[in-house]
Order: structure tokens, then C-alpha cells, then sequence
């Protein structure tokens, strides 16, 4: 049975009405915005509860304008999520917060959201809010087996049996467990969809084809095939296949099978010396991978393996590409 096509949005400030009626329009999806602004949040919350499973639940991480009681339990919304997780475990919960908020939320608070968002950039993640519900609804309607679940992200059948070997056992134990979605959401887009290995970012991607990342677009097109459009496909973080980018590659640019890919790719149509990929580090050409700039820096560069090191904060994962940071850095 379809849940209703309905989000609950929880907040103790009114003036995110506003954005409640964007999200509505853009998803035509009903938003029912509960402002909690001086309201007893036990009765709210216990009202929301006696209702049907939502499509999806927005919740504000700080809940400081109610009246919630004097010890402060519901201050945040890290208990109101777990009120929700606990009744609907298939149900997907985001959370918004300030800016100036986001910084201060440990790990443990964080973790009962599937995602959180910074209210100043949340017109930005407005697309995502459509794929994320649509998925969960999706894994609710029950996957039998890891080859449904192969299915569902539409992968590769060069990738299929490397694929199936990653799966976390949590996962294959429990495709019917009512937590699956929530946990399944959690490995897609924190590990396939973020660690290079099965997936390459634009970067990545780039990279691989030998060009630089801002000449990807030149050659976007011709690489659609490869677009991961898979589950929880969001549309600010596309991803392409791997194995899918070389089969194009090979094909398109008729090249033996053991050249390597980043030279191969001096022959896209479209591109030339100017497009080709530059190491960061020694500002020669043919980088093979992507390293990190230092110990702490989130930033990427192309470079060779020769001008990189292991990343000591990251362990090597079977089939995943290894994390690697510019030599000498620290």
C-alpha cells in the first residue's frame, strides 16, 4: 500500500512557512507545516504520531521556542526524531538547522537524521527531498534479495558480483527488517555514492578520462549512459559507473583493451591539449587518480600516484579506489 504523499514539517519558526510552500510546489507534494512555536511539543509530537506514516518528515534541529517542559528534554530535535524513528522506521527524517548551529552537532545528534541541512542552503537541497522520499518508499515496499537490491540501483552487470561481495552482512541479514531503507540510504549515499571505486564524481571522472574537470562538460553527453541513476540518484551529487565510463571510452575511442584510460581519453572528440589533466602536485601531465591535499583538507586535486601517499585517516576497502593525499602533506 502507498503511503500518503505527505510531509510533516516541524519547526518553532513560523517564517519557514514559507519554505514549506516551495517544497510543496516543487515536489507537489502536501506540506503540513507545524509550527510549534510556544506549543506544547509532547502534545504536537503525539498528535503527529497518531497520524499516517508521512512521505517524509523536516524537523528543526533547535527547538528553543516551545513550551517544552522545564527540563529541556525537547529542546532539540534530537529526541522528537528518535519519537518519529521508533514509530516510523521507514520513514525518512531530515533535519534543518541554522548555520551558525551546524558546527555544534555532534555525531551521536547527527546520526538520527538521515540528512541535515543548513537552512541557508536548503533551497539548494530542495531537489534532493523528492529522490531521498521516493527511495524510502520505495525499500518499504519490501526488497527479497541482494539481487533486488542490484537491481534497484541499476548496476552494471560487469559490477554485479564485485557489488554483491560489499554489501554490508547488516544489510543482506535484513532486506526486511523495517529499518532497512534508513540503513540502506545510509551505505548508498555515505559509501557507494561518496567513496570512488564503483561511482567517480565529476573529478574522478574527469580524471579517469585524462581531461580536466572543467572539460567534463565537452564530453557529458557522450557519457550519459554511465550516469548512476540508481536510488537515492540525487541531482546536486551526479555520479557516473565506472566499468560503464571505460566501456564508452574503449568503444568510442576504438583503443586496446590495456591502454590506459587517461590516455585513451586524449582522443574524446571534442577536447584537446588544453583539456588534458594536469598533476596538481608536479604540474606534469597523465595523472592516474585523485589525491587529498593534506591530512584535514575535504579539497581534491588530480595527481600521480608517484606525487601521492596512502591518507593515514582512511583503511583500504575491497574494490574501492584507495584514498591517497598529495606527498609530503600533513
Amino acid at each position: 500500500m502507498n503511503r500518503p504523499r505527505r510531509i510533516v514539517w516541524i519547526d518553532d519558526n513560523p517564517s519557514r512557512e514559507t519554505s514549506a510552500g516551495s517544497v510543496q510546489a516543487l515536489l507537489r507534494v502536501r506540506v503540513d507545516f507545524r509550527n510549534v512555536k510556544g506549543q506544547d511539543l509532547f502534545d504536537e509530537l503525539g498528535k503527529i504520531l497518531d497520524g499516517p506514516i508521512p512521505f517524509m518528515v523536516i524537523l528543526d534541529h533547535i527547538l528553543d521556542k516551545t513550551a517544552a517542559p522545564s527540563n529541556n528534554v525537547l529542546r532539540t530535535g534530537t529526541p522528537v526524531a528518535e519519537a518519529l524513528r521508533n514509530r516510523w522506521p521507514a520513514c525518512p527524517i531530515v533535519g534543518v538547522t541554522a548555520a551558525k548551529n551546524r558546527e555544534n552537532i555532534d555525531a551521536h545528534e547527527e546520526a538520527v537524521y538521515d540528512e541535515l541541512f543548513s537552512f541557508q542552503d536548503f533551497s539548494h537541497a530542495m531537489p534532493c527531498l523528492g529522490p531521498i522520499a521516493r527511495g524510502f518508499a520505495r525499500l518499504a515496499q519490501g526488497i527479497t534479495d541482494s539481487r533486488e537490491f542490484l537491481e534497484i540501483l541499476k548496476t552494471p552487470d560487469e559490477d554485479t558480483e564485485r557489488l554483491t561481495r560489499v554489501i554490508p552482512d547488516d544489510l543482506k541479514r535484513n532486506f526486511r527488517d523495517t529499518s532497512f531503507a534508513s540503513r540502506a540510504y545510509a551505505w548508498v549515499r555515505r559509501v557507494l555514492v561518496q567513496q570512488p571505486g564503483f561511482l567517480y564524481d565529476q573529478l574522478w571522472a574527469a580524471t579517469f578520462l585524462g581531461i580536466k574537470c572543467d572539460s567534463f562538460d565537452k564530453v557529458a553527453s557522450m557519457f550519459n549512459p554511465a550516469r548512476y541513476r540508481g536510488i537515492f540518484a540525487l541531482p546536486d551529487s551526479p555520479r557516473w559507473w565506472a566499468s560503464s565510463l571505460a566501456e564508452i571510452l574503449y568503444g568510442r575511442c576504438h583503443a586496446e583493451p590495456g591502454k590506459p584510460s587517461w590516455l585513451v581519453g586524449r582522443n574524446l572528440p571534442g577536447t584537446g591539449p588544453r583539456d588534458y589533466s594536469v598533476c596538481y602536485a608536479c604540474k606534469k601531465l597523465l595523472p592516474e587518480t585523485v589525491g587529498f591535499l593534506d591530512v584535514i583538507s575535504e579539497q581534491q586535486r588530480p595527481m600521480h600516484l608517484r606525487c601521492t601517499a596512502p591518507h593515514p585517516r582512511f583503511a583500504r576497502q575491497l574494490f574501492f579506489a584507495e584514498a591517497r593525499m598529495m606527498m609530503g602533506a600533513n
